[in-house]
């Protein structure tokens, strides 16, 4: 009987311009509050929940 086992993981890119690596996250392990270190140039990379802004004026925020 043979087994195969394929890992379930993410390519992420270092966010560092000056680094090519490529880091293996475990998909189980991307959400909010995750952080980890690149490979190569040690870089910190946190998953966090973003807002983004804009400078209009708008009358009344929108709810999801």
């Amino acid at each position: 009987m043979q087994v195969f086992w394929t890992a379930k993981v993410q390519k992420i890119k270092c966010m560092n311009e000056e680094c090519d690596e490529i880091n293996y996250i475990w998909e189980n392990k991307i959400k909010e509050g995750y952080s980890w270190n690149c490979n190569k140039c040690q870089s910190k990379h946190d998953i966090v929940l973003g807002i983004s802004f804009s400078p209009e004026i708008v009358k009344e925020a929108t709810s999801a």
